[in-house]
């Protein structure tokens, strides 16, 4: 659904990356962030959303992993240019202010969980975009 969705704004099929079918893509997303954004030229932003609950199934049952947790690693690991340069936002159905503030305070920002629309995502992204970044020419 996300992958759709940035296509629909642009964004070309081969700079989209989804992580998060394996466990090791759950438990390792934060070195996933940190080498994708070292691989790429200074000029290159992301955006990076990551559901804050991240569940992969073993033989003892179903594991959840925090996406706002890896968001903060991440953030962490990359020197400040390098995060200058990156958008995180956690995308959760969770929505009350404690949340939020919680989400906020390990990434940029929230992506609310729900149906989704081109108007809403842009609603949702392009302000904390321009806050981050500022404004397109």
């Amino acid at each position: 659904l996300l992958t759709k969705m940035m296509q629909e704004f642009g964004v070309p099929s081969e700079r989209i990356l989804v992580l998060g079918s394996t466990s090791d893509e759950i438990t390792c997303i934060h070195d996933s962030i940190v080498q994708a954004v070292r691989r790429e030229p200074e000029n290159v932003r992301f955006i990076v959303i990551a559901d804050e609950n991240l569940d992969y199934h073993t033989h003892d049952g179903v594991i959840t992993h925090s996406g706002s947790t890896a968001l903060r690693r991440a953030r962490s690991m990359l020197t400040a240019q390098e995060e200058a340069r990156t958008l995180m936002l956690v995308r959760s159905a969770n929505d009350s202010p404690a949340d939020v503030s919680k989400y906020c305070s390990r990434a940029h920002g929230v992506l609310p969980k729900g149906p989704y629309s081109r108007s809403a995502v842009l609603k949702s992204i392009v302000p904390t975009w321009v806050q981050r970044f500022g404004a397109p020419p």
